[in-house]
Parts: structure tokens; sequence; C-alpha cells
């Protein structure tokens, strides 16, 4: 895929995401299968974007913007690997 159409992608995701991510949308989008792991990952110090809590609120919180330009980063990763 080149990257013209993962940039692409990638505005169209964030356009649907709006400004925060949370919840099992957010586990998802950084590939952890269950909030077990994503909780374990979060008090490792693993996670590869930064996360904030919001007052009255429950659970972490992570800026769209952030998971898609982590999610492009191993778009090029893949790209750039032989098969």
């Amino acid at each position: 895929m080149d990257s013209t159409r993962l940039t692409l992608q990638a505005t169209t995701s964030a356009a649907k995401l709006g400004l925060l991510i949370e919840g099992a949308q957010l586990r998802a989008a950084l590939g952890y299968r269950t909030g077990e792991a994503f909780r374990a990952a979060v008090r490792a110090g693993r996670v590869p974007v930064k996360l904030t809590k919001i007052e009255g609120r429950r659970g972490w919180f992570a800026r769209a913007n952030d998971v898609l330009q982590w999610q492009l980063g191993l778009g090029v990763l893949f790209e750039s690997q032989p098969m």
C-alpha cells in the first residue's frame, strides 16, 4: 500500500473518530486483544501513545491523531520490510 493511500485512510479514520478515542476502540486501535492486556501495558508503561484521564470519566483517553500517527508509522515499517 503506498503512503498516499495510507494517509488518505488515516484522514478518513480521523474524521470518524473525532478528537479523542477511548475504551474498546482505543484498545483495538493499539492492537490489544483484551482490556487486561491493555491495563498491563499501561501499568508497565508500554503503551505507544500518550494517555490521559479526564475528570468525571472512567478509563484512559488518547488523541485520535496520536493513535493514527502511530498506526501510520507501523504502515511505513511494513512497507520497508522485504517479503
